[in-house]
């Protein structure tokens, strides 16, 4: 297929990449796939960042950027810094996104983060062993932490507690997100959340025990729209077939699409959409997808 042709393919699809600065994490959540990695904590080469931003530049890429896998960023804050430097140098328009478990954020680095670009920020409050009034608590205290004032939705369900914007605030962010015009001159939106992973889990690939991860009775024979609309690049600059897999496990070796090192994004993608291809022609989904809690 010719280039041209791979390169509007993921123009008109992909709309949110994942680059994984490092390997790193400051936890071992026995329901993190991360845990059973080694633990040297390795950078990603900043020519490989390069060479993304400068592939994605060469479409204007407006979508989603954002810094995690199955790491933690704020643990490498200076190349953080680094790797967001660049993205606003190749990717003005790009929406930052920073997910964070949120240990080592404070209120003046919270305050840092906003004022050096990151658009929006997803704080993860996890427990291995959950409960709502705990959740409750996790979440006002890291609302307090860092300072976040203003009307916020506390929203809670049997097996998550979240604190989300409001609805028209939300409601005007979608409409600039989906524009990109002018996002930076638009308020941060921040997400706190603490989920229940024994419920609405994932297996992660098969990387993690069934106790955390909530497998349908019924897979119905789609992809969800991960599969189309996201990249994900790891650390080592390994791109995999869904954002469930981690570099670096065994499970996950199978759905490794290549490495950017060696090919473009454009070609990472379209081995993707491949895939998407057989499963279209046989009917037969890959084994992880079909019991997998997302594919519902």
């Amino acid at each position: 297929m010719k280039e041209y042709v791979k390169r509007k393919l993921f123009f008109n699809f992909v709309n949110y990449v994942e680059i994984e600065i490092s390997s790193k994490c400051n936890r071992h959540c026995s329901y993190c796939p991360s845990s059973k990695r080694n633990g040297k904590g390795e950078l990603i080469s900043l020519s490989i960042v390069k060479k993304i931003l400068i592939e994605l530049k060469s479409i204007n890429f407006q979508g989603g950027i954002a810094f995690h896998q199955y790491n933690e960023p704020l643990l490498e804050l200076n190349h953080l810094l680094v790797c967001m430097k660049l993205v606003k140098k190749y990717l003005p328009k790009a929406k930052m996104v920073l997910y964070t478990n949120g240990d080592l954020l404070t209120k003046s680095l919270y305050k840092d983060l906003k004022r050096d670009g990151i658009d929006e920020f997803h704080i993860s409050r996890h427990m291995e062993k959950w409960n709502k009034d705990d959740a409750i608590k996790e979440i006002k205290a890291m609302k307090r932490k860092i300072g976040l004032h203003g009307r916020k939705s506390l929203f809670i369900s049997e097996s998550k507690v979240a604190l989300v914007p409001s609805k028209l605030r939300r409601l005007g962010f979608n409409i600039k997100q989906y524009n990109f015009w002018n996002m930076k001159k638009y308020p941060t939106i921040t997400y706190i959340e603490s989920t229940d992973f024994s419920k609405s889990g994932s297996n992660r690939m098969g990387s993690v025990e069934t106790k955390y991860y909530n497998c349908n009775e019924n897979p119905c024979s789609y992809f969800c729209q991960s599969m189309l609309h996201s990249m994900h690049i790891s650390y080592r600059g390994n791109a995999y077939f869904c954002w469930d897999c981690c570099d670096g496990i065994k499970e996950s070796e199978e759905y490794l699409l290549g490495n950017i090192v060696e090919t473009d994004m454009f070609e990472l993608f379209f081995s993707k959409c491949k895939e998407i291809g057989k499963v279209l022609q046989t009917g037969v989904e890959l084994k992880n997808c079909q019991n997998c809690v997302w594919n519902n």
